[in-house]
């Protein structure tokens, strides 16, 4: 994990208005788990030090209490908090401030917080301890949000883009397009031919992906009818749960949990797992979402206590067989057709696209191309990028990424609709202010200089602000997951 921010320095500035606007900021519930030990460096901002635990802090109070802190989390919430604090120093340079007048206007003014119409004193406390927060860091949000919206607007406040660039967004949607298809499924499939020798050669390359791992299990539902014949998930029930998950730890099995119990006596069941085919459906009698669960029991602790639509699950692992299928097995045959056909079809497309990069392929070896495979022209016009009346929206798009005169190959990711692409002409389009849809537009093109203006501002910011991270005090908050 730490692999993927260990360049952070070099490209964290182009995510940081994306990940300031896209993270809430007011989560509830995680524990102390950080609130104690040695005061480590975790990483500096230019002059300033940032102790481990004020990034404790701010996973904190940014992780919600039904999500599992792990590894990646907390990389992304690294992230997060190095944004954050780059905003910070930028809205102090900058010297933003909101007033106490502003931020009680703020807060008198927000609908939730009225009753009849009037700021309520009391809907407001009641709001912040439905949330288990304080006034003092309610309003504190209150005041970051302010200061980092007026920043925002500081940079990028005030645009106004010309009509030329309205128009060059507008034709790019709404051009029009002539373009001649060559469908190439029928001559990739007169082009492949896959010997029984490369399926040989290739299971016998490959033969741990065939390798299938079988679960015996034995298992027993419980809920209230069957434990104390009751219809009601009451305090006795759970009281009797509390007494099954002890008997599991103190190592007793299905089997005698059932019968110190007087349940049914437990079902056996088979589940099989490999790489290359996975089985979905176990029938009614067991949840599927619970499989995976089955997969991951520790033989040295078989027996486990599992809640899924409110019925209790007692299941033991039995034994675990490992079986390698042979080569001649039809479905393993399958397989290996199918891999084998995608690796022809990926070498046969990426010739042709390379000699249309190289200028190799041009158009007269479309029209040639077509004569020589008996492979039938289609002519389609397209009215806009949004036109996905004749061809997937995908293939339009990458259509559309095309200049005038060019050719290319387009397919979709799993090689099962492959074309070649000659662009025949284009129209372009153009509107005018009085139009009806010109404010769409217009916006549009807003958002877009919008972008290249944070763009443009994360280059200064790079430059302003050297990062380091000490991979050694992540490392020690990391830990905390394992």
């Amino acid at each position: 994990m730490l692999s993927s921010i260990r360049n952070f320095s070099k490209s964290i500035y182009a995510k940081i208005f994306l990940i300031i606007i896209a993270i809430p900021f007011v989560f509830w519930g995680m524990g102390p788990v950080f609130n104690s030990g040695t005061k480590n460096v975790i990483l500096e901002i230019g002059n300033d030090k940032i102790t481990i635990q004020e990034f404790g802090a701010f996973i904190n109070t940014h992780t919600p209490t039904d999500v599992q802190l792990n590894k990646d989390l907390i990389d992304r919430l690294l992230t997060a908090f190095i944004a954050e604090k780059v905003i910070e120093k930028e809205i102090e340079y900058f010297d933003i401030r909101l007033p106490n007048v502003s931020l009680k206007k703020i807060i008198i003014n927000t609908n939730e917080f009225k009753k009849e119409n009037k700021f309520s004193r009391t809907e407001y406390e009641k709001y912040l301890i439905k949330n288990n927060s304080s006034a003092v860091a309610y309003e504190s949000n209150i005041a970051k949000n302010y200061k980092k919206k007026q920043l925002f607007g500081l940079i990028s406040g005030g645009i106004t883009p010309s009509l030329s660039m309205v128009n060059l967004n507008y034709n790019e949607i709404n051009q029009k397009r002539s373009v001649d298809l060559i469908k190439l499924n029928n001559f990739l499939n007169t082009k492949i031919k896959i010997s029984d020798e490369e399926i040989k050669k290739y299971y016998e390359f490959n033969k741990q992906k065939y390798k299938i791992i079988k679960k015996t299990i034995k298992f027993n539902k419980i809920n209230p009818k069957n434990l104390i014949g009751s219809d009601g998930f009451d305090s006795l029930f759970f009281e009797k749960i509390d007494e099954i998950e002890d008997l599991i730890v103190d190592g007793e099995n299905v089997a005698d949990i059932s019968k110190r119990y007087n349940l049914s006596n437990p079902e056996e069941k088979f589940f099989f797992q490999s790489n290359f085919q996975k089985k979905t459906n176990y029938g009614e009698d067991f949840p599927n979402e619970l499989v995976d669960r089955i997969f991951k029991i520790d033989e040295s602790q078989p027996t486990i206590l599992e809640e899924r639509n409110d019925e209790y699950f007692i299941i033991e692992l039995i034994k675990t067989d490992e079986n390698i299928n042979l080569s001649n097995d039809p479905i393993i045959k399958e397989d290996i057709l199918s891999v084998l056909k995608k690796q022809n079809k990926i070498k046969i497309l990426s010739d042709i696209a390379t000699k249309v990069n190289n200028k190799t392929f041009l158009k007269k070896d479309f029209y040639d191309f077509s004569k020589k495979e008996n492979s039938e022209i289609n002519s389609l016009t397209f009215g806009s990028l949004n036109d996905d009346k004749k061809l997937n929206q995908d293939f339009v798009t990458q259509i559309y990424k095309l200049p005038e005169s060019s050719i290319m190959v387009i397919t979709n990711q799993n090689l099962t609709e492959n074309y070649l692409v000659y662009i025949k002409s284009i129209k372009n389009s153009y509107i005018k202010k009085d139009d009806e849809n010109y404010d769409k537009y217009l916006n549009l093109s807003k958002v877009k200089l919008t972008s290249s203006i944070y763009n443009t501002y994360d280059l200064y910011l790079k430059s302003k602000y050297n990062i380091d991270i000490n991979y050694k005090a992540l490392k020690s908050i990391n830990n905390y997951t394992e």
